[in-house]
Parts: C-alpha cells; structure tokens; sequence
C-alpha cells in the first residue's frame, strides 16, 4: 500500500508590490499543485493513517503566508501500482530515512532530494542530472 497527497498552490498576487505596511492586498490565484508519495507502508501505518491522519507530513507540506500557500486536497491509501499523477507531473516522494522524513523528485533527467521542515523549509538540497 501507499499514500498518496495531493495539494494546491495559490500564489497572492497583491503581495508583489506590497511594501510591508498596512493589510497586504489579497489577490489570490490557483497554481496547481504538488502530488506526494509514501511507498511501502505497512498494515501498522495504514492503520495509524486511518486513525490519526498525517499531522507530521502535513506540516512538512502545508505553506500558509501572504504570498503562497499550499494545502492538501486530498489523501488516500492505495494499492502499489494505482495512478499516482499525471504523466506531465511528476511526484515528490516521502521516504523515512535516518529518523527523519525526506524527499526526492526526478524529472526528466534532474533528481532533487531534500529534508523537508515546518512551513515548506527545506535543507540539505541537493540536484543532479541523470544519465
């Protein structure tokens, strides 16, 4: 089994030329969206999921200030080989390494890695390209 998150971006448009004093102005758009994956769980972890939810993941994931924002739309408990994304997309996948969560993402010929923190904080980024 597997869990898949699937997310939406909004950027703040009035943030762009915001000086920093008074109300920021709020003009919201939709910029799609991210889809990650936590592969291999166990009968334990599905259970957990199904229970607790994904507080810990959701605060790797979720970004929320006055210029960008993204938050789950949907999780779900899948069987191994069902859909993930769409062909154009490419996944952001969990991995629980070391005592902490990680993330990896290929596309095309580029592989990312990152350890994910609060509010969509990363570090330890590292990109290659692939053969």
């Amino acid at each position: 089994m597997k869990l898949v998150i699937t997310t939406q971006h909004r950027e703040n448009y009035g943030a762009h030329d915001w000086d920093g004093t008074g109300s920021c102005p709020q003009y919201w758009k939709c910029k799609g969206g991210n889809v990650y994956v936590v592969r291999d769980l166990s009968a334990k972890s599905v259970a957990k999921i199904r229970r607790d939810g994904i507080p810990n993941l959701e605060k790797l994931i979720s970004i929320n200030d006055e210029s960008w924002q993204e938050y789950i739309i949907g999780c779900d408990i899948v069987e191994d080989d069902a859909f993930e994304c769409e062909e154009w997309d490419s996944v952001i996948e969990f991995r629980f390494v070391g005592g902490r969560w990680t993330c990896v993402r290929v596309r095309d010929s580029l592989c990312e890695s990152w350890v994910p923190g609060p509010a969509g904080e990363r570090s330890d980024y590292k990109s290659e390209m692939m053969a």
